[in-house]
């Protein structure tokens, strides 16, 4: 606590003296110098990605979750032909990852060619376009996306047991 006074009471006194001297300064914080006057259009497009995103990602559910319950007469015969419930759910697994590798290596040429695109058409007055990269975080999101969820229902589903008759 000691060395945080001292660094607070060192910048008080060189504030005093630059004002004795008749200085001026003028503080910004750093998210204003960087951001300029675009904060406001930066928060609305990411906003706007985010939900497109979500969007996205919901659409992808709701095929896998189709795609699945259109398959329940196959499924239902693999089970019944004595299939156990781990190889339907591997089965259903692997197709998900296959489908998922090859959408998010598509998306993320897309996003690759998409990002240079955009910032050559960007004008030279937004500040920092030039740095625009892709987020590690946000591919490994998207890239992570597969079907664990929708193989683990629809085999359940069919979990049929032996009966004694």
């Amino acid at each position: 606590m000691t060395r945080r006074k001292g660094i607070v009471m060192g910048l008080a006194v060189g504030i005093l003296v630059a004002v004795l001297a008749g200085w001026t300064a003028v503080v910004t914080p750093l998210h204003a110098l960087l951001t300029e006057n675009f904060g406001s259009e930066l928060y609305l497009l990411m906003g706007a990605v985010g939900l497109v995103l979500f969007v996205a990602c919901g659409n992808v559910a709701n095929l896998m979750i189709v795609r699945g319950t259109a398959r329940t007469t196959e499924i239902a015969v693999r089970t019944a032909v004595g299939s156990p419930r781990h190889r339907v759910i591997r089965l259903l697994m692997t197709e998900a990852m296959v489908l998922s590798l090859l959408g998010g290596t598509a998306g993320l040429l897309l996003t690759v060619w998409g990002t240079d695109l955009l910032i050559s058409l960007v004008p030279a007055d937004i500040p920092r376009a030039s740095e625009s990269e892709i987020d590690g975080r946000v591919l490994g999101f998207a890239l992570g996306k597969d079907g664990t969820p929708d193989a683990l229902r629809v085999s359940h589903r069919f979990d049929v047991g032996i009966q004694n008759v």
